[in-house]
Parts: C-alpha cells; sequence; structure tokens
C-alpha cells in the first residue's frame, strides 16, 4: 500500500485538476490582467476546505498536525526565487504538470529543470556549503515549530474560524464573470458532465482540498500511509529515498491523471510551439530557479497553500504572501514593458 497509494493518489489528484483547470499562477494573473477570478476562487475554496478537515480530524486525534521548522531568510529568498521562476516559466508546479499533461510538451523542458534546480538544492543547500548557514536557521527539530495560532497566542479553532469567515467573505466578493449561455439541444449524462466537462468551481476546490488532506495529513491510524515523516517536508524528500520515491510517484500518478482526464474530455493534443534556444533555455531556467526556491522555502506553492498554510504553519503563511507579491510585481513590471514599447 506504501507504493501503491500515492500513485493512485496522484492519478486522482491530476483528474480533478485537469477538470478545474486548476493553476494557481494563472489564477493570479487572470485575476490582475483581465479580473477573472474563477481559479482564484477555486484556490479558495480548496483551503478552506483542507483547513477545516485538518482540525476537525485532528480534534478527534485521528491526524497530527505538521508545521513547518520557519528560517525566515530561507522562506524570503526561496519564495521570490520560485515567484520569479512561475513567472518565466509561465505555470505553477501544478500549472506546469497541467499543461504537460494536456500534451504541450514544451513544459517537459520545465519540469527538467525543476528538477534539476531541486538536485542543485540538494547538494548546496542541505549536504553542501550552504548547509551550514541553513541550519543555523532551523529550530530544534525536537520544539514544536511556530503557528499562527502560537504566534497570536490564541486556541487553533478561534484562528481557523476566522479565517474561514474571511475565506468565505472572499468569495463573495470575487464576483463569477457574466458568460453568456448557450443553448442546448440535449441534456447530458451525469456520467458525461462528470467525465467530458469541466467542473464548477466549488466542486473542483471541496474535493481537491479533502483529498490534500487525505494524502498528506500525518495519520494516527497505523495501517493508513502518511506522507511526513518529520515536520521538515522538503527536506526529507531529498535526503530519505523511501519519501523521494512517494513524491515521484504523486506527480508521476498527477501527470497520467491529467493525461486520462485530458483525452476523455477530448482535449489531449500533442504539440511542440516552435520556440527559440533563448526562449527554450530561459523555459528550462524557470524551472531552475523554481526547483531551488522550493528547496530554500522548504515546499512549493502546492504544498506551502494546500498542505501546511491550512494546519496554520507560520512558515506556509509567510511562503504564499512572498510568492504571490513576486508574480504580481513581475507580472506588472512585464505588462509595463509590453505596452510601453
Amino acid at each position: 500500500m506504501e507504493i501503491i497509494f500515492p500513485f493512485i493518489l496522484g492519478i486522482i489528484l491530476g483528474f480533478v485538476i485537469q477538470k478545474g483547470y486548476l493553476c494557481c499562477y494563472e489564477g493570479l494573473t487572470t485575476a490582475l490582467i483581465i479580473k477573472n477570478y474563477q481559479r482564484i476562487k477555486i484556490i479558495i475554496w480548496a483551503v478552506l476546505t483542507a483547513m477545516l478537515f485538518y482540525h476537525i480530524l485532528a480534534g478527534f486525534g485521528i491526524i497530527s498536525l505538521v508545521s513547518q521548522p520557519f528560517f525566515w531568510p530561507g522562506v524570503i529568498i526561496g519564495g521570490i526565487l520560485f515567484g520569479i521562476g512561475m513567472v518565466i516559466a509561465g505555470g505553477c508546479m501544478l500549472g506546469v504538470f497541467l499543461k504537460t499533461g494536456n500534451g504541450l510538451i514544451n513544459y517537459l523542458i520545465v519540469v527538467m529543470g525543476i528538477f534539476s534546480g531541486l538536485g542543485l538544492g540538494k547538494f548546496l543547500i542541505l549536504e553542501g556549503p550552504i548547509e551550514e548557514f541553513y541550519q543555523l536557521g532551523l529550530p530544534n527539530p525536537e520544539l514544536p515549530a511556530p503557528t499562527l495560532s502560537s504566534l497570536l497566542h490564541l486556541n487553533s479553532w478561534i484562528v481557523v474560524i476566522f479565517l474561514s469567515f474571511l475565506l468565505i467573505w472572499f468569495l463573495y466578493k470575487f464576483k463569477n464573470p457574466k458568460i453568456e449561455k448557450k443553448l442546448e439541444l440535449k441534456k447530458e449524462s451525469w456520467g458525461a458532465k462528470f467525465f467530458k466537462k469541466h467542473w464548477p468551481v466549488s466542486t473542483t476546490g471541496i474535493i481537491f482540498g479533502f483529498l490534500m488532506t487525505i494524502g498528506f495529513a500525518r495519520w494516527n491510524v497505523p495501517f493508513f500511509p502518511t506522507f511526513f515523516q518529520n515536520t521538515s517536508s522538503l527536506d526529507t524528500i531529498l535526503t530519505q529515498l523511501p519519501v523521494f520515491l512517494w513524491f515521484l510517484l504523486t506527480f508521476s500518478g498527477i501527470l497520467l491523471g491529467i493525461i486520462i482526464s485530458s483525452v476523455i474530455s477530448g482535449e489531449f493534443r500533442i504539440r511542440w510551439i516552435k520556440l527559440g534556444k533563448k526562449r527554450l533555455s530561459l523555459a528550462f531556467f524557470g524551472g531552475l530557479i523554481m526547483g531551488f526556491g522550493m528547496v530554500l522555502a522548504n515546499g512549493c506553492n502546492t504544498v506551502h497553500l494546500f498542505v501546511l498554510l491550512p494546519q496554520l504553519s507560520l512558515g506556509s503563511f509567510l511562503a504564499i504572501i512572498i510568492m504571490s507579491a513576486t508574480v504580481w510585481l513581475a507580472t506588472h513590471l512585464r505588462l509595463n514593458l509590453i505596452f510601453n514599447r
């Protein structure tokens, strides 16, 4: 089950990602450029679902909440690098796999860059010359890592309830774009809508948030596999072979799930967009600094946003703020350069 579970989980996650076309980078940029908040609302639904589900399960003692060690220089520098990498590559972790799984094989170059960046980060940061500096910033692993509730000296449920109301307010505030409904000549079956059509925002977000809890919680049930062996998730992934294999199997499953969903819905089409050597090099470089930034920030946007932030990990709040602000600023600068030529 330790081998089968992450692969099956990845396939289901990939299917859901493709059905909602979930990409955090495109969610930010479409909201910024054309004021379309559809994908942002999927993210909000997912975070809200995961946060409530994590804390309900923890309240019954079924899982233990996980918080990351908080090394703020690494989070800030890594978050900036990851954000710049997203803009250069044109996608976040989910978006890169989504586009690759839909048949746009240019993005395989970005995937190669990401794994190269992870390898570079492992040898420079976790096992190389920066290791001592990096370890200095990490708290004692035997002590609990800081959370938003511990920082505010509040019961975690008070923070969860406040954040839940805040997220619900955002869901209300971000209005859906007005889309003219086309006349449907025939009614489609439930199966056709489920497998062939894109899902509503709330459906995608709730299912995705639920799955991220199921797959990445630290379960106290002995027979249930758990991704987290300790609180330092990415450190563990890159330094412990069993967890690294879990990581590879999960993302292999995600890619396969996206391909399956894309084929069923008739959207899969293998294509290679002709780009110059400079643009291809930039795509690889974008992936490279994404991977390297992940090591410094101790996680990508997906892990921080949908796994650790719902568990109120303080470092993840800072990581998401830094990554989002970097994407926002870089997108603004790029738009200004385009329109001022």
